[in-house]
Parts: C-alpha cells; structure tokens; sequence
C-alpha cells in the first residue's frame, strides 16, 4: 500500500475523518482538503529556542545514521536524545525537518517510534509525515 495513503489513514482514524482518495501508482500526490498541513501561528503556540535547537542537534544525528536505513538506528537515536519521551512541538519539528530533506522512510521510523513507545502522536505529526510523502514523491 503506498506510504502515504498509510499514513492519510491512520491520521483520519486519529481524527475521525473517513473521506479520502487513493492515489494511483505514478501519479503525483494530491493535497486534498482533508490531508492539507495547516500553519497557523498562534500566540500561545510558539516552541521555545531550546527546542529548536534540540531539534536541530536529533536531526543532525538522525542524519548522520548509514544507508541502508534501520529501524533500530532511529530507535536508539531518538531513545538517548529523549529518554523521557519529548514534547510534541519537538516531534514535529524532527518531522518536519526530515520533510524538508525529503526523508520520508526516516520520518516513518519516527512516527513509528512513537507510537511503539506510546507517545503522543496528533494531527501535526501526521500532516508533517503527509508532507514528506508529497515531497519524496
């Protein structure tokens, strides 16, 4: 089943959205309205500059794990930097990073990490996988 339409499923039964449509193999992805990542700044919403910066030294490990990538790897990454589990601003910081780099196999381990370790797991980190899906293509 393609990556994508995995992930558009597991957030609408996060959410309770049922509407979706199957994307063909080879076609570009669609944004339908139901998958769009909405940004929106909110006064009370802003993530402190530390986290910014832990986000930035995960990432930078995360990058530094060999091809082929392992589930594993990921996993111990994200285990020593955040033992206690991590804030979900930070989470979605580290997928949208691995987005940007267009890193959706690394973005899915994440998602998977947190969901094994029962972390919080909402609708931004959902939409932050969908858009690594549409940026790897």
């Amino acid at each position: 089943m393609h990556h994508c339409f995995q992930v558009c499923q597991q957030r609408h039964a996060h959410s309770q959205v049922n509407a979706h449509t199957r994307i063909a193999p080879g076609q570009a992805h669609h944004k339908p309205q139901c998958c769009r990542t909405v940004h929106r700044a909110t006064a009370g919403n802003t993530r402190p500059a530390v986290e910014d910066d832990r986000v930035q030294s995960v990432l930078q490990a995360l990058l530094r794990l060999r091809v082929p990538l392992q589930a594993d790897a990921v996993f111990a990454v994200l285990g020593r930097a955040f033992p206690q589990g991590l804030h979900p601003y930070t989470s979605t910081g580290i997928l949208s990073g691995l987005a940007k780099k267009h890193l959706l196999d690394m973005a899915l381990f994440v998602l998977s990490w947190h969901k094994t370790n029962e972390h919080e797991v909402n609708f931004y980190h959902y939409n932050a996988v969908i858009d690594a899906c549409a940026k790897t293509g």
